[in-house]
């Protein structure tokens, strides 16, 4: 990549308009030009422009510079030991992936672009990082490089669990976990952890769920990390849950709160009442079940936490359905609806249009609900939500088959089965990345 490039790529990555850029320092055509690679910039121009991008002049000069490569490197040591990574050197690491680096620096910047960009919540940009590492990451994981590549795959994985793509993030996840010998306890518990979450959105055995949040809860009872525990019972009742097992996820949610009210933790504590409603709501106490959604949506408003409310919704949604009290369920809806797409929680975002189809069935009105869903099993398809694309196909066939259009009946039905196939293919991600 020539220099130009360069300082048109960090340019765009500060949102500068070309004539912001050179303001007091050019023409907007000289930049063009420079940007174009028609002009070889001067050593003035140089010195202005990276002042104006946060960057020294060496950040933009030759790719093999031992200054540069020196640099780089101490930025990879550095966010290791800190988690922290200052604008300039996350502009630095960025011009580098457009650069010749050898592959253990560029998985390491790889991995650290997209952490840091999960972290601050930034999905779009870590999808674009991803996205570049997959035209140089090999799929073969050399001996020497079997750490590095492991947090790249957690990394990966945890992109595509936040935009709720779990058979992608499965995918990353059980190729983290191949290398999971060569790395420490905390970082297994990690993966264990996730693994589970993933295994409980596409497994219908929750045991296989159970197993991985049992191994990572033992880690973190090993390693006397109180706080994980807490956060691993909680995720274990949601699965016990799941699993009918009531009683079990009523108890693993006490000995979480005896944890969590030493701390005051009001995450957890939104999290636990979240928990304890399910777990009512399941046995069929309805009323105490709202009681706990409601301390819960109280308690994340109360520290801002907005994107966790869209589970308590769900719940909440399904209840007031339930009941028939559509002024509720409309209400609930559009609020989850809305968070849904802000955080591209696409599972969720497809599940409630789905409710919403529901309801025109529920009014007698057919022909919206069978288009509308028609409709939905396209989205769930684009998204990666074959589960939901599965229960859909499905619904729709008995709907026809109650209906005795036994030809349509059999069409979704068929769908059903090719899309439960599809959930069990091991070819499904690479043909869907292909």
């Amino acid at each position: 990549m020539h220099i130009g490039e360069k300082i048109r790529q960090l340019r765009m990555m500060k949102n500068m308009r070309q004539s912001e850029l050179v303001e007091g320092i050019c023409s907007v055509a000289y930049l063009s030009r420079i940007e174009n690679g028609k002009t070889k910039p001067s050593a003035p121009f140089i010195r202005a422009v990276c002042q104006k991008l946060g960057i020294v002049p060496d950040d933009i000069y030759d790719d093999d510079s031992n200054k540069k490569k020196q640099r780089i490197a101490n930025i990879i040591n550095q966010y290791k030991k800190t988690r922290i990574l200052n604008e300039t050197d996350e502009y630095l690491l960025k011009i580098a992936l457009f650069e010749s680096h050898l592959l253990d620096t560029r998985i390491n910047i790889y991995t650290i672009l997209i952490r840091h960009y999960l972290t601050d919540n930034r999905i779009s940009e870590a999808q674009q990082v991803f996205q570049l590492s997959k035209k140089s990451v090999p799929d073969e994981v050399p001996p020497d490089l079997a750490i590095e590549f492991f947090y790249y795959y957690l990394n990966c994985g945890n992109i595509f669990f936040s935009t709720q793509d779990y058979i992608k993030a499965t995918h990353y996840y059980e190729l983290a976990e191949r290398l999971s010998n060569r790395v420490g306890e905390k970082d297994l518990a990690i993966l264990f952890y996730n693994l589970s979450l993933v295994k409980q959105h596409l497994s219908q055995d929750k045991t296989i769920c159970l197993h991985y949040s049992q191994k990572s809860l033992d880690i973190h009872k090993k390693l006397g990390n109180e706080v994980d525990q807490a956060k691993v019972l909680i995720t274990k009742a949601t699965q016990y849950n799941l699993n009918h097992q009531y009683n079990q996820a009523i108890k693993c949610l006490d000995e979480a709160l005896e944890i969590v009210l030493k701390t005051e933790n009001v995450n957890f504590l939104g999290m636990i009442e979240y928990n304890y409603g399910r777990a009512y709501q399941s046995k069929g106490e309805i009323d105490t079940a709202i009681k706990h959604y409601e301390t819960c949506l109280q308690l994340r408003s109360k520290i801002g936490a907005e994107q966790p409310k869209v589970h308590t919704y769900r719940e909440l949604i399904l209840i007031y359905m339930e009941r028939k009290d559509l002024g509720k369920v409309d209400q609930y809806l559009k609020e989850g609806l809305r968070i849904a797409e802000t955080y591209q929680q696409w599972y969720h975002y497809v599940e409630f249009h789905m409710f919403k189809a529901l309801l025109y069935k529920s009014h007698f009105q057919e022909q919206l609900y069978e288009k509308e869903t028609q409709r939905l099993i396209d989205m769930a398809v684009e998204k990666n939500q074959l589960n939901l694309a599965k229960k859909m196909a499905h619904d729709l066939g008995r709907h026809y088959y109650e209906k005795n259009a036994y030809k349509k009946a059999a069409d979704f039905y068929d769908m059903a089965l090719r899309f439960e196939a599809l959930l069990h293919a091991p070819t499904t991600l690479a043909d869907s990345e292909s």
